[in-house]
């Protein structure tokens, strides 16, 4: 099948490294005035935040149409839990707001877990009056 699109921004994750600098970023946000957000990352890579979080999701895929997409993954999600870190401390130590700590967090990965049990018993009553006249 043919490929089809825009051709990847970076060939390889080395490109990625050499180009954004990944471990550079705390320091470029503390420079800047920046809270290390995933969307300071994005611009900080001079990409858009769903390229980044496109990468991220090609973790574990196999075949040719995600080449060496699974590398990128890994790179990101190194940033993203140092990323995440940052925003539940901040949340924890009332910085932030308890709804934009949730709220962000939701949004790049974490859910809510519910538990709903449930204990039914059904009986099952016939009345047989009138049925065989």
């Amino acid at each position: 099948m043919a490929r089809t699109g825009r051709p990847p921004r970076w060939k390889t994750v080395n490109d990625f490294i050499k180009e954004c600098n990944p471990e550079g970023f705390f320091e470029w946000c503390k420079k800047n005035e920046h809270k290390p957000l995933w969307e300071w990352f994005a611009v900080y890579c001079k990409c858009d935040r769903t390229t980044i979080l496109d990468y991220l999701q090609k973790d574990g895929m196999q075949g040719d149409e995600y080449d060496n997409k699974q590398d990128f993954a890994h790179v990101i999600k190194r940033i993203g839990n140092e990323i995440n870190a940052y925003i539940i401390d901040n949340g924890l130590e009332g910085n932030y707001r308890d709804a934009l700590t949730i709220f962000y967090l939701k949004n790049y990965g974490y859910t809510d877990k519910q538990e709903v049990k449930a204990d039914m018993s059904v009986t099952l009553s016939i009345d047989g009056d009138g049925l065989f006249n």
